[in-house]
């Protein structure tokens, strides 16, 4: 348990926030085709069809 307590101050202290992380953010052509790509997937994804578990409710 102590591992957990450590491992989170660690992770809370140690590593940068979101706004820290957007002042070093540079957009490229990398960042915008992984983008494009993840919509594309996602999008086409939609349109199958899925089962939905609806048990031990």
């Amino acid at each position: 348990m102590l591992v957990w307590y450590v491992a989170s101050l660690t992770a809370c202290l140690g590593m940068r926030n979101v706004y820290e992380r957007t002042m070093d953010f540079k957009p490229g052509w990398l960042n915008a085709f992984v983008t494009v790509a993840l919509i594309v997937v996602c999008t086409l994804s939609l349109s199958r069809v899925s089962v939905f578990l609806y048990f031990n409710f």
